[in-house]
């Protein structure tokens, strides 16, 4: 048996995107999966939104459901609440779609907390945010 077997990356698909990040959803027209991982809970998506300024709206939405600010602009916000562990949402507006990127950090209980998770992703995670939002 090879190391293939035990991959974790997977895409997920827009009915997944649709049942367990609907909050994240704001207006959607086209949802398409772009990288998820099993082992360290994260999914990246993007999707079009018939909203004029979906940023707003999903940042909006996110704090009244208890998320924290941490960063917001017209292009782009920051959000994150430590309720089971860290959880953080990034959403970047690009030329055509909005991106998507959801991780959540067992263990971690901050924003700026030092994790293998958080680590993990600050090497593979992140980097595929900003190349997703950049396109």
């Amino acid at each position: 048996m090879g190391c293939d077997s035990l991959k974790m990356d997977y895409i997920p698909t827009p009915d997944q995107i649709h049942e367990h990040f609907s909050s994240f959803l704001i207006d959607p027209i086209k949802i398409e999966g772009v990288y998820g991982n099993y082992d360290v809970d994260s999914v990246l998506f993007t999707y079009t939104s018939k909203n004029n300024e979906p940023i707003k709206e999903l940042s909006k939405s996110l704090v009244s459901k208890q998320w924290i600010m941490h960063k917001s602009s017209r292009t782009e916000a920051i959000l994150y609440k430590t309720e089971k562990g860290l959880e953080v949402v990034k959403a970047g507006k690009g030329r055509s779609n909005l991106c998507i990127a959801w991780l959540q950090a067992d263990g971690a209980n901050s924003i700026n907390a030092q994790t293998s998770e958080t680590k993990w992703a600050k090497k593979h995670f992140w980097p595929k945010y900003e190349k997703c939002k950049n396109t």
